[in-house]
């Protein structure tokens, strides 16, 4: 029977083929996006799963903050932390920390002799691999750290490095402070992209020497592995008695004012999704996983949708055959079977057309979100055979149960209230148009804000800017490397014309990190940007005075005493000029400074983040100017880079030039937090795509049963508009009731969207009237092309249509 089922399906959809390509290429990318989206979600919401004991590894939070501040807790641990807990309160569990410092940005590495490379490394305690289990590829990372000369790669680093042979035993070269350290290969992991911890190599902590035993020095994350029976507040009640067991009185005041300072625990399974805190890794806002997944449950809505109209569409064609059968006996059982057969062929047709899709779509779909998203065997099955299921019930259920439930007298005599024109259709194309319309109306909205961060003063002009980031080259933290080199790019930029103005200074530009401190202003303390800069600082960025002037660099006087601040930091001081009111050094208290010049507002992070307050002073080593930029003159680029690498040669021989360009690193800050932009318009294109193809359907079929009295009216004289207005003005009302239904509801997700910018667009009726505008030419176009061509055709043709 179920042959006899199947058979007979597949017969009708090769009979109305075209209706079946309809249907089938609307569900299908229907499906390939929503399995892409969901596939996303999946990889965020199984951030650090993979370990055995994710569920009882903690980071401790040494929460502690200066009262009054803007600025967020910090989470990070003195390094004395974690020794004694493991001598103090064994029974909690086993203890590492976790530090990059130096490294986060990476340092050259080279296999033995080989070519250097970057590489991001940290710094672990030996029992790191022993609380995270990073899948093991060879070696033993358990005991590779042991001694100080162990290292243990990441697959990805062995592959650079040694190819496809497995490199234990091998010789690893790391270049840190100018030092070249030899290591011995013990193991190899995989470090997943659903990690929080990523890392290119792993080292002991005994290679930086001697930790510091003070408690106020925080700069490494401390995990502990809770004991079976010692719950989180348990541990939290431990972490108590340390703390008040270790720290003055005067210390906790200091950092954490009455309420003292708090050792807290985060779970790790929550760590990706922790908002509000300072130093955590690859932390994401859980909304967007929500809005990803809404708007994957959208798309797949209008789809079903979409194949419920035209299937109510396709089988009102089919009340004959459905009278026939029942009059010869047919049971309502056996024709619901049938149909529900039918709609399941199709739907395991559309999911593996849309499985395929996805397929080749993974790798541009996860460039758009900046994830290396790939196939896990398990949920895509599970999620592929839900969705057959879902579908074919929700879209083919309905219909097999209408349709079986019809009177075979009513059949015969025409009588059906369903089809093309039934409420029920009306009012699911009227849901299609709404959900896409939601999504085109936020990615209009989202597109001009983004546009808007993109045109908005940054403070400094990117273009044509090399970034050197010194620091990251590694060399030897002292005053002449980095004089030389700066000297160096200064005399090149004397003689040759590539090469316009040279600056330094020690935060870097559209990175959302940068060195700050606490200061006094007016009643509160307030957290302050502080930029250590040279002479050619603001020639180079193109930041220009606006008030007063620039610091007197030939005066030697004036670069120990002199300070420049920006726009906001000078409405901080109060009404009047800052210029000429001092303050005390941020980094000497015995030295005051005195403001000679305002410069406009610069932008650390370009995106829509309200302006902090910064202070702009000449270094007390030139080793603070950790990055140097290098403003290149037009249409010489190649020469240049020719010039500045020639420089850094000379200066740093054998070791490989870490640069990058100003206007790329904006762009790159833009796309992190517009990144939803591209998803929202593909869902937007996706579901406007789809509810064109469906009213395709829906026209052609509506036309068809209406060929008849197409002709009698063009035979009494109707023109060709009147028709077409006859035909398409239905649709027109239903597409315009969607949009302003779906009005309020895209209000209220940009107004959300949008207040998470402190520089933001007016949200404007704009995007709302374009959407109901382009929907409706989208319905008008496909509508008219059926309409017009049935308007055109002859009428005596139409007259004989029976």
């Amino acid at each position: 029977m179920l042959r006899n089922y199947l058979t007979v399906a597949w017969r009708n959809l090769l009979r109305q083929r075209t209706y079946a390509l309809l249907n089938v290429t609307g569900l299908a990318v229907g499906v390939a996006f929503s399995l892409l989206a969901l596939l996303y979600v999946h990889h965020q919401w199984s951030f650090d799963r993979f370990h055995e004991s994710a569920e009882r590894i903690h980071l401790i939070r040494y929460d502690y903050q200066w009262p009054g501040s803007d600025d967020l807790p910090m989470v990070c641990t003195p390094p004395v932390l974690a020794p004694t807990l493991t001598e103090e309160m064994p029974e909690l569990g086993p203890v590492v920390r976790v530090y990059w410092g130096d490294m986060t940005n990476g340092v050259p590495v080279a296999p033995e002799a080989g070519e250097p490379l970057w590489a991001r490394g940290v710094f672990v305690d030996p029992g790191f691999f022993s609380i995270f289990s990073f899948p093991e590829l060879a070696g033993d990372s358990r005991q590779a750290l042991a001694d100080p000369q162990g290292v243990v790669l990441s697959r990805d680093l062995a592959r650079r490095c040694y190819g496809e042979v497995l490199p234990i035993g091998r010789q690893f070269v790391v270049t840190m402070a100018g030092i070249h350290r030899s290591f011995e290969v013990r193991g190899v992991v995989e470090v997943p992209t659903s990690s929080s911890l990523t890392f290119d190599f792993a080292i002991s902590h005994a290679v930086r020497g001697q930790l510091s035993d003070q408690w106020g020095h925080c700069h490494v994350l401390t995990f502990v592995e809770l004991s079976p029976g010692v719950d989180r507040l348990a541990g939290e009640e431990a972490l108590a008695r340390i703390a008040s067991r270790h720290l003055s009185p005067e210390m906790q005041r200091r950092w954490g004012g009455e309420a003292g300072i708090k050792l807290r625990l985060l779970p790790l399974l929550e760590m990706h999704f922790t908002q509000g805190l300072r130093e955590i890794p690859a932390v994401l806002n859980p909304l967007y996983c929500w809005a990803v997944a809404g708007i994957a449950i959208g798309v797949l809505i209008i789809a079903c949708v979409n194949f419920v109209n035209l299937s109510l569409a396709l089988m009102s064609r089919r009340t004959r055959e459905v009278g026939v059968r029942k009059t010869a006996g047919a049971s309502r059982g056996e024709l619901a079977r049938q149909f529900l057969a039918e709609s399941t062929l199709v739907t395991l047709v559309s999911v593996a057309a849309g499985v395929a899709l996805a397929e080749l779509l993974l790798p541009s779909f996860g460039g758009l979100l900046g994830v290396d998203l790939r196939w896990r065997l398990a949920p895509t099955l599970i999620g592929a055979g839900s969705l057959i299921v879902i579908i074919a019930l929700a879209t083919g259920l309905y219909p097999a149960l209408l349709l079986s439930r019809l009177d075979p007298v009513r059949i015969m005599r025409g009588r059906l209230g369903f089809g093309g024109t039934s409420p029920l259709t009306r009012a699911l194309v009227a849901v299609q148009f709404a959900c896409a319309a939601l999504f085109a109306i936020t990615a209009l909205v989202m597109s001009g804000q983004v546009e808007h961060l993109r045109e908005q003063g940054l403070g400094f002009d990117s273009d044509q800017v090399m970034v050197i980031d010194v620091e990251r080259g590694q060399p030897e933290r002292s005053v002449v490397p980095y004089e030389s080199l700066i000297a160096a790019l200064r005399h090149a930029a004397a003689v040759r014309p590539e090469i316009i103005a040279v600056g330094a200074a020690n935060n870097r530009f559209a990175s959302n990190r940068y060195e700050g401190t606490i200061l006094q202003i007016g009643d509160r303390p307030r957290q302050v940007g502080i930029f250590f800069i040279d002479e050619g600082f603001l020639a180079a960025l193109g930041i220009g005075i606006k008030e007063g002037r620039s610091i007197a660099w030939d005066r030697q006087a004036e670069i120990s005493d002199a300070m420049l601040v920006n726009e906001t930091m000078a409405s901080l001081l109060g009404p009047g000029t800052a210029v000429g009111q001092s303050f005390t050094d941020p980094r000497a208290t015995q030295r005051q400074r005195t403001i000679v010049g305002v410069v406009g507002d610069v932008q650390l992070s370009p995106m829509g983040q309200e302006a902090i307050p910064i202070i702009f002073q000449p270094p007390e080593h030139a080793r603070y100017l950790e990055n140097v930029y290098v403003r290149l003159a037009p249409g010489h680029l190649r020469e240049a880079l020719q010039q500045v690498q020639a420089v850094w040669e000379q200066v740093f021989p054998g070791r490989p030039l870490p640069y990058s360009f100003l206007d790329d690193d904006v762009a790159e800050a833009l796309r992190q937090d517009g990144r939803w932009v591209p998803v929202t318009r593909a869902a937007a294109g996706v579901g406007i795509a789809i509810a064109a193809l469906g009213l395709l359907g829906l026209t052609a079929l509506a036309v068809e049963r209406r060929t008849k009295e197409i002709g009698i009216r063009k035979v009494v004289g109707a023109p060709v508009t009147r028709i077409v207005w006859l035909l398409s003005r239905e649709y027109t009302g239903l597409v315009l009731a969607a949009n302003a239904g779906v009005w309020p509801v895209a209000a209220l997700v940009c107004t959300r969207w949008l207040e998470q910018f402190a520089d933001r667009i007016d949200l404007s009726w704009t995007p709302f009237l374009a959407v109901a505008l382009g929907a409706l030419l989208v319905a008008w176009v496909t509508v008219s092309w059926q309409t017009i061509r049935a308007a055109l055709a002859d009428p005596v043709k139409a007259l004989r249509y029976e």
